[in-house]
């Protein structure tokens, strides 16, 4: 019996040493990858936070399938607004916030140009949302304009808007019907 344990054992040892073997080659590989989109990196350890309930998700899911170009968005729930309550303007950042995602997804379903939102005075954004474009990453949101504008490139076709936090970050993609997009980073060669 307890041969049979050390044979277990080393054959776990073995399929441990295996997989330390893949996860190098899978680290290798994604350096490539890297290399190919042109020294962008995925920043993997910061998942964002998604600051809106799952129930109240659904249902300004489910009252977007039955809004479109014609009617408009809907009306922000109650505890939509309680995300931004802390913010300085917190209502109308929120309202803002949704109603450009909203905008973004019917020009995205119609094929149309987008015009973003008009930014409010005194808000600093530190977070670009690209949810339309021609590069490999979008959607994507980064933290600085200038990587939005590498993104973007030449692009005519894009659909960009900034935010100051996280909180409008989640409505944005709450009225886009998307998840928070991949944070991605400029790698230095």
């Amino acid at each position: 019996m307890s041969d049979k344990v050390l044979v277990e054992r080393s054959a776990l040892q073995a399929i441990f040493e295996r997989l330390e073997e893949v996860r190098d080659e899978l680290a290798s590989l994604q350096s490539s990858i890297l290399e190919a989109v042109g020294g962008w990196r995925v920043a993997a350890a910061e998942e964002p936070a998604i600051l809106i309930p799952h129930n109240i998700r659904v249902d300004v899911y489910h009252k977007l399938l039955f809004c479109g170009a014609d009617t408009g968005p809907p009306e922000l729930p109650e505890a939509c607004y309680h995300v931004c309550k802390h913010l300085e303007r917190g209502s109308s950042r929120a309202e803002r916030a949704l109603r450009a995602g909203f905008w973004s997804k019917s020009a995205i379903d119609c094929h149309v140009p987008y015009t973003p939102e008009k930014p409010l005075p005194g808000v600093e954004p530190s977070q670009w949302l690209i949810i339309r474009g021609d590069h490999s990453l979008i959607p994507c949101r980064v933290y600085t304009e200038g990587e939005a504008v590498q993104i973007i490139g030449k692009s005519d076709n894009v659909i960009c808007e900034k935010f100051e936090t996280l909180a409008e970050v989640n409505l944005y993609c709450l009225g886009a019907s998307i998840e928070v997009p991949k944070l991605v980073s400029w790698k230095s060669q």
